[in-house]
C-alpha cells in the first residue's frame, strides 16, 4: 500500500479509533491500530502473527 493511501485512511478514521491512556496501560496509536488491522486482513490468520509486527513498529522498523 502506498504511504499516501495509508495516511489518507488514517486521517479519515483516526478520531474514531483513538483512545486515551489509562493509569493501567498506554493506548495504541491510531497508526499502529490501522497497520495491525490491515496486516490481519491481508494475512487472513489469527492474531498470533501480530505481536512481531507490533514490536517492529514500536522500534521504528
Amino acid at each position: 500500500m502506498p504511504p499516501e493511501l495509508f495516511d489518507e485512511i488514517l486521517e479519515r478514521i483516526s478520531q474514531v479509533i483513538s483512545r486515551q491512556d489509562t493509569k493501567y496501560r498506554s493506548s495504541l496509536t491510531p497508526g499502529l491500530k490501522l497497520a495491525l488491522t490491515l496486516r490481519h486482513l491481508v494475512e487472513d490468520k489469527n492474531f498470533q502473527v501480530v505481536p512481531p509486527l507490533e514490536r517492529r513498529l514500536q522500534r521504528g522498523g
